[in-house]
């Protein structure tokens, strides 16, 4: 295959699965637009059922006529592209969870150490008790 052939079918790839995915809608207006549509429809379908590489790059060469067909003659809008909406969604929540376990993750660490000075002062604490009395406290003044 040469490049534009790999580009044709990469644009009509793209094409469809805007379609797939709500991205792009097909509001046939009249019976010339719903021709058009019917059309686009019965060549998308031959083409997604052609495994043979020739027949494929021919194949999308006339799909992009119809798709070409479709937005000269207005019939392709926007849609809400919900299910490119909730595939961005599950990306975040994944991304947010890996995350929020690595957080998890640090937050754990700095307990365990934090656990350890609380041992260490709270050991040193009672051992200067010990050592040096404990009814003072460092401002007292001595031998009054």
């Amino acid at each position: 295959m040469n490049d534009i052939s790999d580009e044709n079918v990469v644009r009509v790839d793209t094409f469809i699965e805007r379609l797939h995915n709500g991205d792009l809608v097909i509001r046939p207006q009249n019976n010339d637009d719903r021709n058009i549509a019917e059309g686009l429809s019965q060549i998308i379908t031959i083409y997604l059922e052609e495994n043979e590489p020739s027949k494929k790059i021919r194949d999308a060469d006339d799909c992009l006529y119809w798709i070409n067909s479709v937005f000269i003659n207005g019939i392709v809008h926007e849609g809400e592209g919900l299910i490119s909406k909730i595939k961005e969604c599950k990306e975040s929540i994944a991304q947010l969870e890996e995350v929020n376990s690595k957080l998890q993750e640090e937050n754990n660490k700095l307990h365990e150490q934090y656990s350890k000075l609380k041992r260490d002062y709270d050991k040193l604490k009672k051992d200067t008790i010990r050592k040096f009395g404990g009814g003072r406290s460092l401002g007292d003044v001595v031998g009054r």
